[in-house]
């Protein structure tokens, strides 16, 4: 039988610990793929797409970004440029996609 593809939840702080037993185990026995790495903002989350995401050509990818360019973790950020690397994920996504 062949392995489902994957889905991929992507980046957010409280999305690296979705699949931990200790956390809520929530995917567990799921075709998912966790890459959420805590603190990260859209700048660094944009470079680590195309290694991340698309490489792994999932049929769905759930972006959760925002929050910590809105708190500074990286320096200022305009809600422009949130955008515009929110939407250039969405681009890629959508210009990969596999499902």
């Amino acid at each position: 039988m062949k392995e489902p593809d994957p889905a991929l939840c992507s980046w957010r702080l409280d999305t690296d610990n979705w699949n931990k037993p200790g956390f809520g185990g929530f995917f567990t026995g799921r075709p998912y793929i966790d890459r959420g790495i805590s603190g990260q903002t859209t700048p660094q989350m944009l470079i680590r797409f195309r290694p991340d995401v698309i490489a792994l050509k999932p049929k769905v990818v759930v972006i959760l970004a925002g929050t910590n360019d809105i708190a500074g973790n990286t320096g200022p950020m305009t809600l422009q440029a949130i955008e515009d690397n929110i939407a250039s994920m969405a681009e890629l996504s959508r210009a990969n996609a596999y499902g």
